[in-house]
C-alpha cells in the first residue's frame, strides 16, 4: 500500500515514475534500522489485521520521485516534522 500511495503522491505532483521505484522489499529491508534522524527504531506491527509502521522513504531531492537513488529510511514523526505542509 505504502509503494501506491508513493507513486500517486509523486504523479499528483508531477514527478515521472522511474523503473528504480521504491519497492515493498525495500521497505521491508529498512525494518529494524535506526532513523538517521532521531535514533528511533524503524518498526512495525498488526493491530487487527492492518499493518501500523513508523517508515517512511523520505525522498532527499524532492524534485524526484521516490526511486531508490532518492529516498532515505525516515520515521513518520521526523519526516512530518522536515515537511513544508
Amino acid at each position: 500500500k505504502k509503494v501506491e500511495n508513493y507513486k500517486k503522491q509523486d504523479l499528483e505532483h508531477g514527478r515521472e515514475i522511474t523503473d528504480n521505484f521504491v519497492t515493498e522489499a525495500w521497505l521491508k529491508s529498512q525494518f529494524g534500522k535506526i532513523c538517521s534522524s532521531c535514533g528511533d527504531c524503524l518498526r512495525f506491527d498488526v493491530k487487527n489485521g492492518k499493518v501500523e509502521s513508523n517508515l517512511t522513504a523520505d525522498r532527499v531531492d524532492n524534485d524526484e520521485c521516490h526511486h531508490l537513488n532518492n529516498i532515505v529510511p525516515l520515521c513518520v514523526s521526523c519526516n512530518q516534522r522536515k515537511s513544508c505542509w
